[in-house]
């Protein structure tokens, strides 16, 4: 979303409208909503690894994106749920990772 959103969101905030201000003088380009359940920071992280790997030329691509699987692979969860959908996004990723080898 674009900066000016997050601005809005906290309109009655004189000091993180001039923190968001300073974003945009430093050129962020926009923010992204995470779900706030405990797990937001974790998430924000993730995400924001995805979107460098997938910016990142094709030289360095599948390099990060191995890594990361070889980094998240031996992770696990006391939580069933929660492992399986570990193991789909690490499944997920690998197979991004696999389609930048050349």
């Amino acid at each position: 979303e674009p900066l000016s959103t997050l601005k809005d969101e906290f309109k009655f905030n004189k000091s993180f409208g001039e923190k968001v201000d300073g974003l945009i003088e430093h050129e962020y380009k926009g923010w992204r909503r995470v779900r706030g359940d405990g797990n937001c920071f974790y998430r924000a992280v993730g995400f924001g690894l995805l979107e460098q790997i997938i910016a990142a030329p094709d030289s360095k691509r599948q390099v990060a994106a191995s890594a990361l699987v070889c980094k998240l692979k031996n992770l696990s969860f006391e939580e069933k749920a929660e492992d399986e959908g570990h193991q789909q996004f690490v499944e997920r990723l690998f197979r991004l990772a696999s389609r930048f080898v050349r």
